[in-house]
Order: structure tokens, then sequence, then C-alpha cells
């Protein structure tokens, strides 16, 4: 069964917790007295405790040691408690992210080559939010256009507008609407046996809420 965002944002903050629990007992037991300590759980366990008492160097190391367990842990915690936060986006990440991506697209005025099967910008609209501080790299986006895609044989023509609408959302948080204009500067890959396929330069709005 695949983990949901929300699961697995819960699974990391759990084991976050449990990480820096488990760092504080270290350091508490590292400020305590480590002869006392062995005494207290480790001698019972020797028939002639005296002779196998460890030396001052010994306990010295054994202080280092839950010190050092300390660091990692704490430092473990504070990765997953990071790795957390990036599976937790909030609407206004969102819009940030979609309003970063919209400022983008018209630099690359070479044109966008609109998928011939798809007949949409949304696996294009992906990938520019993976590229955005927010979205990082682990798909945290949803794009669906929110309107049928146009007809196979639609003809179209060098310099005509289109104008198309694309839902932008994650899990548990609210969506916005990304309204994209895309204009036919020219035709790609002419075939008689393949749909047409076409360049577009594209500008986009951002708005709250969904298409």
């Amino acid at each position: 069964m695949r983990t949901s965002t929300k699961e697995a944002f819960g699974m990391f903050m759990a084991f976050a917790v449990l990480a820096l629990l488990a760092a504080l007992v270290l350091v508490v037991l590292g400020f305590q007295d480590q002869r006392k300590l062995w005494w207290r759980f480790q001698a019972m366990w020797y028939a002639n405790p005296e002779a196998n008492e460890p030396s001052d160097a010994a306990f010295a190391v054994q202080r280092v040691v839950w010190f050092i367990g300390a660091a990692g842990l704490a430092f473990g915690g504070f990765q997953l408690y990071s790795t957390a936060d990036d599976l937790s986006l909030s609407g206004g990440e969102i819009k940030e992210a979609a309003e970063e991506v919209a400022s983008r697209l018209p630099d690359d005025s070479d044109g966008i080559l609109r998928d011939p099967t798809d007949h949409n910008f949304a696996a294009y609209l992906q990938d520019k939010l993976r590229d955005t501080d927010a979205g990082g790299d682990n798909g945290l986006f949803t794009v669906s256009q929110a309107e049928d895609p146009p007809p196979e044989d639609t003809v179209e023509q060098e310099g005509q507008v289109t104008v198309e609408h694309y839902t932008i959302s994650a899990e548990d948080a609210p969506a916005v609407c990304m309204t994209v204009s895309a204009t036919n500067i020219g035709e790609a890959y002419p075939s008689t046996y393949l749909p047409p396929s076409y360049w577009y330069a594209l500008t986009a709005t951002v708005a709250d809420g969904s298409c």
C-alpha cells in the first residue's frame, strides 16, 4: 500500500521526537557519576565486582561515549524533522511556488513543446514546480488540467493563443489555479503519420482556489 504524504509526515515526526528524547536521556546519563551507574546497573553481573570495576579512564571514556551518542541522535532527529517539514506544505507555499513558476515561464522564449498525446502542459508544469524551493524533489504537487483538452484533430495556426487552466494542489493544503496563455510559435516535427505538435510561448497568472 502506498504511503500518503500525511502518513509519511507523521512517521518522520514520530521518529524525530523519539531520537531527540533518546538524545536527552544520553545527555542525562553523561552527566551522572559513571562509577555509581556501573555499581548500580552492571556490578550485579559479576561474581567479584571489586575485581572487575573499570578504571577512572574507562569511566571517562564512557562519559564521552554518552555525549557522542547524544550528539548523533540529536543530529538524526533534526534531520528527520527537516524531512518531515519538507513533506508539509501550506497553501501559502503552494501559491508561492506556482507564482515562481509563472514568473519563469516567459524565460523559455524558444518555446515549449506540447505533447501531442497529452494535449496539455501538466507534465511540464509539474517539472517546473519540482524546481522550486517548496517543491523540492519530493513530487508534492499535483497538476491537473481543469478543462477538457482540445480534440486531436484541432488545426492550430502560428500566432494563435489558447488559454488553459490548471489546478495545482498538495495533500491537506488549499489549491491554487494557474491560468496559462499559450501562444503557438510554430509546428514541430511535421509528420504524415503522427498528430501535429507545436511549440508554444507561455505566460501565466495564479489565483487562490481550484480552477
